[in-house]
């Protein structure tokens, strides 16, 4: 593919590979995979890593970025022997134990908390430089890291670093609600820079997410700012009162609108206390951004008292927007 054509036709290209992959009966063999994978292991189902292995012969990537290593790294090695050309596998995981015997270009690479437009997130500390000199990354591959070190959503915000428009990712165990969590907290912050689609029919869920658009790390926060704003704009009349929690940085984005900062009250009493006034000086709407999603946590009373009274019209991962008092 070259880089001349368009990102949307690109992206098409990617989605009927997907469904050439998907419908796709012949059988696969995967007798040389020992032991035998399962429905219910920790590596990839048998339905899940024929597909893989399908989608590797239809999309003929150069360069596939998996996170998670193991029978999946084997697997799309085997089924890359068989290309004209064989792409670049680089495999990264933070366990030496499912690191050892994969080949490909395999990185062990610790897990450490990294900022993601406002959120503190498992990121793999890679090496950057070995992945980026082996080109723009066609296919990634999420099976990694575990729910239990923190779950997957910080893999798609990193691997926008080395991805291109049409580039496709498949994350496994997509059926877990966990992994729908990620998928819809993917969605709410990178808007129609992604098309995200479950796959029918596999034993553990399989998606499928298409890069539109590149956002790099760096750029997440404007991102999510951006995508804000314009569901304030959409969702609040102009002229109407707004109470800002978590005011300060964003004082800016609801500019159609009188906003009102709420400061962190003592406790959720004085919370009332404040909000009440507020109502009282004409308040019609109250938000909750991001950065200040904290509030939840040490305001509890507060929050069930607001929402025995007021309706809830927005809940992502990016703001909470109620109306007062049911309008």
């Amino acid at each position: 593919m070259q880089a001349s054509v368009p990102a949307e036709r690109i992206t098409q290209f990617s989605w009927r590979a997907v469904e050439t992959a998907l419908a796709d009966r012949r059988p696969l063999d995967l007798s040389w995979i020992q032991p035998p994978p399962t429905d219910d292991g920790w590596s990839l189902a048998p339905d899940a890593l024929r597909f893989c292995a399908r989608i590797i012969q239809t999309l003929q990537p150069k360069h596939v970025l998996e996170f998670g290593s193991g029978v999946s790294t084997e697997l799309l090695l085997h089924a890359a022997s068989d290309l004209p050309v064989r792409p670049c596998v680089t495999s990264i995981d933070h366990d030496p134990e499912f690191a050892a015997g994969c080949g490909g270009n395999l990185q062990c690479a610790p897990l450490v908390a990294r900022e993601f437009g406002g959120k503190y997130l498992p990121a793999y500390l890679v090496n950057r430089e070995r992945i980026l000199a082996r080109g723009p990354v066609d296919l990634i591959l999420v099976d990694g890291p575990p729910a239990c070190l923190g779950g997957r959503e910080g893999t798609l915000y990193q691997a926008m670093e080395y991805a291109r428009p049409g580039t496709l990712l498949l994350l496994d165990d997509a059926g877990r609600s966990s992994e729908r969590g990620v998928l819809s907290n993917w969605s709410d912050n990178l808007g129609d820079a992604i098309d995200v689609r479950q796959l029918p029919g596999f034993a553990k869920g399989l998606a499928a997410v298409t890069i539109r658009e590149v956002v790099a790390p760096a750029e997440l926060w404007s991102r999510r700012e951006q995508l804000t704003r314009t569901e304030l704009n959409d969702r609040v009349p102009c002229g109407s009162g707004i109470i800002l929690i978590g005011h300060e940085p964003f004082a800016g984005l609801a500019p159609h609108c009188h906003s009102v900062p709420f400061w962190p009250p003592c406790d959720s009493n004085h919370a009332i206390q404040q909000f009440e006034s507020m109502i009282a000086s004409g308040a019609q709407y109250l938000a909750v951004l991001w950065p200040s999603f904290w509030w939840f946590d040490c305001y509890t009373t507060f929050f069930e008292y607001l929402d025995s009274r007021c309706e809830s019209i927005v809940r992502n991962d990016r703001m909470v927007l109620v109306r007062l008092g049911h309008q």
